[in-house]
């Protein structure tokens, strides 16, 4: 079990770094607004590391337009994207041997028209659905990171902000031979 949540955490790495890439500004442009032909040169010629299919990355650059187009309809055209957002806050107080300050990575920030933050988090699982304690740790990281940009002096949609985990299912997960 140890070496199956190994290999699904080195696979939800490399999940995350093809979005990451999906959603960078290129020369020309945001890359996912690219042609498919473009996108699939781009992410052949950075991703290096190559442990994922090409049948995958191609399964996440569909997955990666569609969560585009949904940003879209929710949030509107006028989007700009912070793939990879570091943030950093101070606790306002010390945690003995650890210090006062926490540091977080936003999969995804997104701003809208308005100036307004959204905080997408991708997170992966070969199951169909997160059990009730999965989902309470993701909604308190999801709430730590929003008041985190929020004390960074970064507007959010107040008084509902939009905190969205977005689920990748680890389609046909399973082990070959000595690897999963």
């Amino acid at each position: 079990m140890k070496d199956k949540w190994k290999a699904q955490g080195e696979l939800g790495t490399e999940i995350h770094s093809i979005l990451e890439m999906l959603f960078r500004t290129t020369k020309a442009g945001l890359l996912i607004t690219q042609s498919d032909k473009a996108i699939k040169s781009y992410i052949n010629l950075q991703y290096k590391d190559k442990k994922l299919k090409q049948d995958t990355i191609n399964s996440i650059i569909k997955y990666g337009k569609k969560l585009h187009e949904d940003l879209i309809n929710t949030y509107g055209q006028n989007l700009t994207f912070f793939p990879e957002f570091k943030v950093v806050t101070k606790l306002g107080y010390e945690i003995e041997g650890k210090g006062d300050t926490i540091l977080g990575k936003i999969d995804l920030l997104v701003v809208d028209g308005d100036g307004y933050a959204h905080v997408i988090d991708y997170k992966t699982s070969p199951k169909d659905s997160f059990d009730s304690a999965k989902q309470r740790a993701f909604w308190y990281q999801m709430g730590l990171y929003h008041r985190m940009i929020e004390n960074a002096g970064i507007r959010v949609n107040s008084p509902s902000p939009k905190v969205i985990v977005a689920p990748i299912k680890m389609h046909n997960f399973r082990k070959e031979g000595d690897t999963w």
